[in-house]
């Protein structure tokens, strides 16, 4: 990861705090990225389109997320 404004210094020390966790603290920030990540699409789509229910959004979600099962079916042994 090198955003183009992080100081080569502050990259380093990034760098380091990553490397100085354990594979269970970093499955863990693992699962909470992905919780953030779920949670700002949920909202986006809850902000576009107020007058969806839930499962409307759950759905658009899923595709969001995973894409369109139809334009893409899954391939199978």
């Amino acid at each position: 990861m090198s955003p183009l404004k992080t100081s080569v210094k502050s990259e380093k020390m990034y760098r380091e705090t990553l490397q100085r966790l354990t594979v269970e603290e970093r499955v863990r920030i693992v699962f909470q990225l992905h919780e953030i990540g779920r949670e700002l699409v949920r909202t986006g789509l809850q902000s576009l389109h107020p007058d969806w229910d839930s499962q409307k959004i759950e759905a658009a979600m899923k595709v969001r997320l995973y894409g369109n099962p139809r334009e893409h079916p899954p391939v199978y042994p």
